[in-house]
C-alpha cells in the first residue's frame, strides 16, 4: 500500500498496475482522530493488504487542511465528491478500462466510526467485499469490471 501524502499524483496507479483495474483509495483529514490511528498502524495496513491481495492496490490520502485548497480540490474532484467535511472519511473504489485511460466505474464507501474498531471494521467490510467481487471477475476471467461491480 502506498501513502500519498504530498502530491495527489494519480500517475501511481500506472506505476502499480492492477491485474483487475480495480484500485481503492482511502481519503481523510486530520479531523478524524480514529480514522488517523488507524491509517498509522502498521499491522492494520498488513491486513487491508493481505485482503486486497496483489490484484487491486489500496492507496491512502491524507486530505491536506483547509488551506491547501489546490491539493483538496484535485484529490474531490478526480473522485467526484463535493468537500472535504461531508464526503470524508471515505474509501473509493474504481475500476479504469482496459486502456488504463478512463474510470470505467467508480463507488464510494464512507468510513463510519467512533472508535478504532468500528473504523477499523468500517473500512475491512468495504475490503472484503471488493475482495470477493475481484476474485470473482478473476475467476470469470470477466473484463467488464463496470457491470460486474455495479451488480455488488
Amino acid at each position: 500500500m502506498i501513502s500519498l501524502e504530498n502530491d495527489f499524483n494519480i500517475k501511481l496507479v500506472n506505476d502499480h498496475r492492477s491485474p483487475s483495474n480495480i484500485y481503492g483509495f482511502i481519503l481523510f483529514t486530520d479531523e478524524h482522530p480514529y480514522m488517523k490511528k488507524v491509517m498509522r498502524d502498521e499491522d492494520f495496513w498488513l491486513e487491508f493488504n493481505d485482503k486486497s491481495g496483489i490484484n487491486w492496490p489500496i492507496f491512502s490520502i491524507k486530505a491536506l487542511d483547509q488551506q491547501d485548497i489546490d491539493y483538496n480540490k484535485k484529490a474531490l474532484t478526480f473522485f467526484n465528491l463535493d468537500n472535504v467535511e461531508k464526503d470524508l472519511p471515505c474509501i473509493v473504489i474504481f475500476a479504469l478500462d482496459s486502456k488504463n485511460e478512463e474510470l470505467a466505474y467508480q463507488r464510494t464507501y464512507k468510513i463510519k466510526g467512533n472508535n478504532i474498531d468500528e473504523v477499523h471494521n468500517s473500512i475491512k467490510r468495504v475490503i472484503e467485499t471488493v475482495a470477493d467481487i475481484e476474485k470473482t471477475i478473476r475467476e470469470n476471467d470477466n473484463t467488464d469490471h463496470q457491470s460486474t461491480l455495479f451488480v455488488a
